[in-house]
């Protein structure tokens, strides 16, 4: 049952290995996320100040 195991080892590691990618995926989709947010605030900053400049006397 040698054989067996090898190629259960091998397995165990490739699903490892899916598993580790697909974290550092996820963790990539959610930095881009909260850049996007980050973004999206300082975008609504800059149209707040200009038109507080523009429309307050």
């Amino acid at each position: 049952m040698a054989g067996g195991d090898k190629s259960r080892d091998k397995a165990e590691q490739k699903k490892d290995q899916a598993k580790s990618k697909a974290a550092q995926e996820r963790e990539k989709a959610d930095d881009r996320a909260r850049r996007a947010k980050v973004d999206a605030e300082v975008e609504e900053w800059k149209a707040r100040e200009i038109f507080d400049k523009n429309f307050d006397a």
